[in-house]
């Protein structure tokens, strides 16, 4: 059996970190025979309308409603343990380095530290407001249509701004209105409120109308959800963005499609993976940033995982939000512009993860025949069938390509992401 290869810079216009050049199947089954075949991997070239800017102001993308918003953002979410005078820090930081899209909501409850920190920058002469791209989002407490410009005018109080550049509608569970940000019943059940997000969508359509909010939006909207607000009769304005989770374990890939189709932007939150809601996860659960894929790509190009994966999303259209409390990091995160990670184009694998490369090749055993292979993503193969072998769950299955010849590959998914 032949060995992993390492790609050569120019060999393919895009990268990967290791292909199989063939793969020596020995299968006793009548007559011992041999069975070698290629594997040859298909990339995508990185989408005709990036264009390398080094301009931050450059380096963003057209609203439906004419406004720009900067294609890397700076995520304000922080767990319990950090500081809320760290964020402060943290924006003020950002700031400096350059950053210039910022991403928080009333949920977040640091509106009030991160309005001071920009309205520091503004006096210390460093930005404008008006080079400031703000979000904020109506918590689903807020989402009875009378309450969505209660909160938003919460939040520009805090803010000591007289308008965000973006408003987001944050999920789209209406939750019981009152002080509780998670209404609950005596059981620990959340309280749901009956509320028509059509309706929720008119009164986001009057913050926009009175100059509150430049730009209007959602947040964890599915296909579906999104279809409800653009069907809507007599919509004066679509949403410009859907911010979603979206990270290359989680790459939203027909979502993205459906935006696109819309002519909505894309925004990735949690880009550099998720650390929140540990408790939902396994112990198990596969770490982004130590994904040995993007490892071996940062490494190549001299480049962190976290500059990898942000670049994965700026080069398929998809706005970033880049979350760090740590100053070196916070700089490193905005390193991603200029030229492409991985020279003529980023891989654009349907599943990043999935394409992976398993260091011992697992055994598989059919009677008395031994196979070893590595594992591969299905969408890595061009010019041959299908890989007719999917080992999901324990389960097999072996086919014969026309000629008649046995086709034998073998595929692992990770149960977290299998579809």
């Amino acid at each position: 059996m032949s060995r992993l290869k390492p790609a050569e810079e120019d060999e393919f216009e895009g990268v990967i970190l290791w292909y199989v050049t063939s793969i020596s199947l020995k299968l006793l089954k009548n007559n011992n025979y041999a069975i070698f075949f290629p594997l040859q991997i298909s990339l995508n070239k990185k989408p005709e309308e990036w264009k390398e800017m080094s301009s931050v102001k450059l380096c963003s993308v057209k609203l439906n409603d004419g406004f720009f918003m900067p294609m890397l953002g700076f995520g304000t979410s922080a767990p319990n343990k950090v500081a809320k005078s760290e964020v402060e820090e943290a924006v003020m930081k950002a700031i400096d380095v350059g950053y210039r899209h910022f991403d928080s909501a009333y949920l977040y409850l640091n509106e009030e530290e991160i309005g001071r920190a920009i309205q520091k920058k503004i006096a210390d002469g460093s930005v404008k407001r008006e080079d400031i791209f703000y979000t904020s989002k109506v918590w689903g407490t807020f989402l009875r249509p009378e309450l969505v410009q209660t909160s938003l005018e919460i939040s520009l109080r805090k803010l000591q701004l007289s308008y965000v550049d973006l408003y987001l509608i944050h999920i789209p569970i209406p939750l019981k209105p009152g002080e509780e940000l998670f209404p609950k019943d005596e059981h620990g059940e959340l309280i749901f409120d009956t509320v028509d997000l059509c309706a929720t969508w008119e009164a986001m359509e009057k913050c926009k109308d009175s100059g509150l909010a430049k730009s209007i939006g959602v947040s964890n909207f599915n296909h579906k959800q999104l279809e409800r607000i653009l069907d809507k009769p007599g919509l004066k304005y679509k949403p410009v963005c859907n911010q979603v989770e979206c990270q290359p374990y989680l790459n939203q890939s027909k979502l993205l499609e459906f935006c696109k189709s819309q002519d909505i932007v894309l925004t990735a939150y949690a880009a550099l993976g998720s650390n929140s809601g540990k408790e939902w996860l396994s112990k198990n659960n596969p770490v982004l940033l130590e994904d040995p894929v993007l490892s071996a790509i940062a490494a190549r190009h001299r480049r962190t995982p976290a500059q990898v994966a942000l670049r994965y999303q700026l080069q398929r259209g998809v706005v970033a939000l880049a979350k760090s409390f740590n100053e070196e990091r916070i700089r490193e995160n905005f390193q991603v512009h200029g030229r492409a990670v991985g020279g003529r184009g980023l891989m654009e694998a349907p599943r990043l993860p999935l394409l992976w490369v398993i260091g011992e090749a697992p055994k598989v055993y059919l009677g008395q025949a031994r196979l070893l292979a590595y594992a591969m993503h299905a969408s890595a193969v061009s010019n041959y069938p299908p890989p007719p072998i999917c080992c999901r769950e324990g389960t097999r299955k072996w086919e014969r390509n026309p000629e008649g010849q046995l086709w034998v590959s073998v595929l692992f998914f990770r149960p977290t992401v299998w579809p």
